[in-house]
């Protein structure tokens, strides 16, 4: 694997973990953060540096353009998915 390969699977997995650690219907959720989750590390890794690929995987370090990579990616893979429903508070 690339190092960009291996950047997409670790990302990708410690997405999932994130994401499931707060998840009340695990067995549901992971197949949708899985999707999602995915989604954005192709995003990233697409025109990521290599130099920061390896930053991520052998120190464990965010950059700040990994970071901004991340929010775009966020928004594009995202942006058309269903939001799950919050509590309906109001009789509204």
């Amino acid at each position: 694997d690339s190092v960009k390969q291996k950047f997409e699977k670790v990302f990708a997995q410690n997405c999932v973990n994130r994401e499931m650690k707060n998840s009340v219907n695990q067995d549901s959720d992971e197949k949708r953060f899985r999707e999602s989750c995915t989604c954005i590390a192709n995003h990233i890794a697409e025109d990521l540096a290599e130099v920061d690929a390896e930053k991520y995987l052998d120190d464990h370090e965010d950059t700040h353009t990994l970071q901004i990579k991340f929010d775009a990616a966020a928004f594009f893979c995202l942006q058309n998915k269903p939001q799950p429903k919050g509590p309906h508070l109001f009789g509204k």
